[in-house]
């Protein structure tokens, strides 16, 4: 029965944030969701959800996505640096 609120509560949000943020920004949120699904599945307590076992394929899994966003925006950056030193 809590999935329903929690799912109803992060839509709502969700909707409210999306429509003041870039796409940019929504587009790492995005990605780096299971994360946060995964943080939550092993904080949270278990009269909340059904918890959650931190395995190592689960660990390295979420080293990996934290890694490409890492990568993905660093490489945006300097790109972007570069730019704006040519004078482009």
């Amino acid at each position: 029965m809590h999935g329903y609120f929690i799912t109803a509560f992060a839509t709502v949000v969700n909707t409210f944030v999306n429509a003041r943020t870039t796409a940019d920004s929504a587009a790492i949120v995005y990605s780096i969701e299971i994360v946060f699904t995964v943080s939550w599945g092993a904080l949270l307590p278990a009269t909340i959800i059904e918890p959650l076992t931190l395995t190592p394929v689960i660990v390295v899994g979420c080293a990996f996505v934290v890694a490409g966003n890492v990568i993905s925006v660093a490489r945006a950056l300097f790109t972007s640096l570069r730019k704006e030193r040519s004078g482009a």
